[in-house]
């Protein structure tokens, strides 16, 4: 509901800042210019954030993935210890904070290439 009333808003705000440039009073339209460029810059803070949401989750989905996927080839092929190695040193690599990614993506692939038995990337 938030996001249909601003994207209401932008819209909505433009066109009215228009229509007062026509006849508003100048105090009018200096306010309604101020809040159309104001949703238009909050608008595209908030599209950015969810691509680059949508960006990191198709990257650590993509990594996870391979990841599982190479785990199971080894453990079916009897390598178990190959694939132990490879989550312990993952786990003790891979530090998540608040305040970046910690680079999962890079750490899963390496994880990915030491129980495939390839030359790290």
């Amino acid at each position: 509901m938030p996001a249909l009333l601003a994207f209401i808003l932008s819209l909505l705000l433009p066109i009215a800042w228009f229509l007062s440039e026509l006849r508003g009073k100048p105090p009018v339209r200096i306010l309604l210019g101020f809040l159309s460029i104001a949703s238009v810059v909050f608008c595209t803070w908030a599209v950015t954030g969810l691509l680059a949401t949508i960006n990191y989750n198709a990257e650590y989905g993509a990594a996870t993935s391979d990841l599982i996927k190479a785990s199971l080839a080894a453990i079916d092929r009897g390598q178990v210890d190959r694939v132990a190695a490879a989550w312990r040193e993952l786990g003790s690599r891979y530090q998540p904070t608040y305040e970046n990614r910690a680079g999962y993506p890079d750490l899963a692939a390496e994880a990915t290439c030491q129980i495939r038995g390839e030359a790290r990337p």
